[in-house]
């Protein structure tokens, strides 16, 4: 009886057991932190998903993308940092902090407006060229007869036409070269160039232009004795201190092809050199003013002379001491000094057309290599150029040349 008792209980815990699993499981997804699970019976299965985290933002902390719970603490800011327009900003978040920094404004020239330094952004109009003075009429390759002028600011360069400059009748600070003639030395800075007197080589090349300048005063004094007038020329600063002077011009560019701002120079002349005290010093009948600029060997600025031709009062020389040459350069030599001296007499260039020297006698002298110091000059301290009766009509010596009448060349200021 008992074991019969036994077997019906196993049978029955049999069949309930079979009855308690035939269900059919209804799963609920595993997560970040359970298994799969029946929703029925809460039996399980697997193992739970695990966090599916998102990087902490500057803003939020790390992030379950499927449970939302947050681990850590947020991440740093990104900052760029703040411009003319925009405090200081993320990146990532576009927070801001701060204020922005405001324009950093360059001032307006007379190529751009008033521009920020910074981010570029332009406010307002260019500014208008500060042109100096008109420059010597002169021709160009055309013949037309042109004038300019350049902006002190930024060296733009404007022509218009021109008349042909009428010849002057009456004579500057210099006269005829008979009798004594006083050189004044400047040397000048300004807005490209200047002079150091500490430096070994500005001094030599100070002492190269005067060994130059000895050079050609004693072969002006000779070739203007060969016309029987004596002629003396008192140019040493060495020996004379109170014939040089040294010029700050500042801002203003006077190493150019034109003639703006050489106005400058007659007023700083009229203004600060005693002239009259020095000829009457010297007994001198005329006196020049050279201006000596210290160019370096990227300069392709010819030396050149404003006459009484040109302006009222003053014969002004400006020599640029070194010039550019190829490769290389030069120094302006002591032919070049002695031509330039003779145009402060009335001495014409001889190789470009104007209104005295037609274009016919500049291809005459070119056709014939001419060796008129007026058509051509030599390097170096040596003069082997010519004196011709042509220079010596034009300084006054002499009243006629054939030339002047078989060439149409216009007449000289010195006998109208």
């Amino acid at each position: 009886m008992k074991k019969n008792m036994r077997i019906w209980i196993v049978v029955l815990l049999l069949c309930a057991l079979f009855t308690a699993c035939e269900h059919e499981h209804t799963w609920s997804n595993a997560t970040c932190t359970t298994p799969k699970t029946c929703a029925e019976c809460g039996v399980t299965e697997g193992t739970a998903s695990g966090h599916n985290w998102n990087e902490a933002t500057c803003t939020v902390p790390r992030t379950c993308t499927e449970c939302g719970i947050t681990d850590g603490t947020v991440a740093d800011h990104n900052w760029n940092d703040a411009t003319c327009t925009a405090p200081k900003t993320c990146a990532e978040c576009g927070n801001t902090e701060g204020t922005a920094t405001g324009h950093n404004w360059l001032d307006a020239t007379c190529t751009a407006p008033m521009t920020c330094a910074e981010c570029g952004i332009t406010e307002g109009p260019v500014l208008e060229h500060a042109y100096g003075e008109w420059g010597e009429t002169e021709q160009d390759a055309s013949g037309q007869w042109i004038r300019q002028r350049s902006c002190t600011l930024c060296g733009n360069v404007e022509t218009e036409q021109a008349e042909a400059p009428a010849v002057r009748t009456d004579l500057g600070s210099a006269g005829s070269p008979e009798g004594t003639t006083v050189i004044v030395s400047i040397f000048a800075n300004e807005l490209s160039t200047s002079w150091n007197f500490e430096a070994e080589e500005d001094m030599a090349t100070r002492d190269l232009m005067l060994s130059y300048m000895e050079s050609a005063t004693s072969w002006l004094t000779q070739q203007i004795g060969a016309y029987g007038a004596e002629s003396h020329f008192i140019y040493d600063w060495e020996a004379n201190p109170d014939l040089c002077y040294t010029y700050d011009f500042g801002q203003l560019m006077l190493v150019r092809t034109d003639g703006g701002g050489y106005w400058k120079q007659e007023n700083y002349v009229l203004e600060n050199i005693p002239s009259e005290a020095l000829k009457e010093k010297y007994q001198a009948q005329n006196i020049l003013y050279m201006f000596y600029f210290n160019t370096d060997a990227s300069n392709t600025v010819h030396s050149w002379t404003l006459s009484d031709r040109q302006i009222d009062e003053t014969e002004i020389i400006n020599i640029f001491v070194r010039r550019k040459q190829e490769d290389s350069f030069y120094y302006t030599p002591a032919s070049s000094l002695a031509h330039e001296i003779m145009h402060c007499f009335g001495a014409y260039d001889l190789y470009y057309a104007s209104e005295t020297i037609p274009q016919a006698y500049v291809d005459h002298c070119e056709a014939t290599g001419s060796m008129d110091i007026m058509y051509t000059v030599s390097l170096g301290e040596d003069i082997p150029q010519i004196f011709t009766r042509l220079d010596a009509y034009y300084l006054g010596l002499v009243d006629s040349c054939e030339e002047v009448e078989s060439w149409g060349l216009g007449k000289s200021s010195h006998f109208h």
